[in-house]
């Protein structure tokens, strides 16, 4: 058998998970570049470098003053617990105290977050000694008036009244934004559901049918929207994280929102690019490592989205995988029940089959997302078998761990 590895159960384990395809079928596993996790010592060197101190302990105002650190949540990678220890030695240095600091989970519309998790997001003394507090979309909200857009600016209190405001994510590839990161972790980390729908509403024009090209200037109006949007609510320091194939930080980005942002992405489409197949039967797009929960799949898909490129012929198909440790998982807005429930259009990808395979969701599930359109299994074989009767003793497949993270790199690039 062609047994293949890739990455499952990020939070949960991050394992090896082992799927077979027979032998005589051409296998191949398109990794991202990558790069190796930074040491601690790295680390502690750049937050230091990067943070104006003395600026921060200003705004602190003594022991009254308010610091609130804003962090995403499980369905992102971000390994913060890596980051807050020499975060907090810099602040204490500043004569900050830890009594101080208000850690907001930036749940945007996510679920809230127990101990269990805290713990795995934080670390064990950050979750234990700290105040740490779940952003809620509906309640103890500021309104800080209207954007350019329309867009009411609603946002956490606690977030909005701190004196010194510092946000903890992750540069990845987003169908929304480009990518997320910088001003991501306040809209729509820590803002009103009512902020969040009205912000997902700003579309990113599709390509255009004829050139190709993307409608850059409508992305960066989305971007606009939300580094106006932290300059009425204030984000002193971000700190972006760019993540490899283990879900360790590969680099860090850190300081304006603005600037910090836009160096964090130049360096992920560096981590992150992938050289793409072209044209075989089946391709293996892993969720891993945004697997946390079956709704997170759908990011598995972006890689097709971003570049309108199918990888697969017009007869191939597309299979999906996630580990789904939460299970189905949940969301205020995008979710089954949610305000603006999502329903997957098989016509997105042209008619080509789409396959999905998680071990932790029932058929009902899938369905209230997927309800046309796709085959689920819960095994691994039986989905081998079905392609078997599809394709025969001679199939190409490739597989991409990571695809939920993973970018096309420029074919000139060495």
């Amino acid at each position: 058998m062609n047994v293949v590895e890739i990455p499952w159960a990020a939070w949960y384990g991050d394992e090896q998970h082992a799927i077979a395809f027979p032998e005589d079928w051409a296998v191949s596993v398109h990794a991202m570049r990558d790069r190796p996790g930074m040491p601690s010592a790295e680390i502690e060197a750049a937050i230091a470098s990067s943070v104006d101190w003395p600026v921060l302990a200003r705004k602190a105002k003594g022991t009254h003053g308010k610091v609130a650190i804003a962090v995403d949540d499980l369905t992102r990678p971000t390994p913060a617990w890596r980051v807050l220890p020499s975060l907090l030695a810099g602040l204490k240095r500043s004569g900050i105290d830890r009594d101080q600091v208000r850690i907001l989970m930036a749940l945007g519309n996510h679920r809230v977050l127990v101990l269990d998790d805290l713990v795995k997001k934080l670390g064990e003394r950050a979750a234990s000694d700290l105040c740490v507090l779940n952003h809620s979309p509906f309640t103890n909200l500021a309104k800080l008036g209207t954007s350019p857009y329309g867009i009411s600016i609603e946002v956490n209190r606690t977030f909005a009244e701190a004196d010194v405001k510092i946000g903890i994510g992750c540069v990845l590839p987003h169908s929304h934004t480009g990518f997320s990161g910088g001003a991501k972790i306040v809209l729509p980390g820590l803002s009103a559901i009512d902020t969040v729908q009205q912000f997902h509403q700003m579309r990113p024009l599709r390509k255009d049918a004829e050139t190709g090209e993307t409608d850059v200037v409508d992305r960066d109006r989305i971007r606009l929207e939300m580094h106006h949007f932290v300059q009425t609510v204030g984000l002193d320091v971000t700190i972006n994280t760019i993540v490899n194939s283990k879900r360790d930080i590969a680099g860090l980005s850190i300081g304006d929102a603005a600037e910090a942002y836009q160096k964090g992405v130049d360096l992920a489409r560096q981590v992150y690019a992938t050289a793409l197949p072209d044209g075989v039967d089946v391709v293996v797009l892993n969720a891993y490592p945004k697997d946390t929960e079956f709704y997170q799949v759908l990011n598995a898909f972006q890689i097709i989205r971003r570049t309108q490129k199918m990888i697969v012929h017009e007869e191939g198909t597309i299979v999906l995988t996630t580990a789904a440790s939460e299970g189905m998982g949940f969301h205020y807005l995008f979710g089954p029940e949610g305000r603006r429930p999502f329903k997957f259009d098989p016509q997105m990808f042209g008619g080509r089959r789409l396959f999905l395979y998680s071990p932790t969701v029932a058929t009902s599930q899938v369905q209230s997302v997927f309800p046309t359109g796709a085959e689920f299994f819960r095994h691994w074989n039986p989905l081998v078998d079905r392609l078997r009767v599809l394709y025969g003793g001679s199939c190409r497949v490739a597989v991409l761990p990571c695809a939920s993270i993973q970018t096309a790199s420029d074919p000139t690039e060495s």
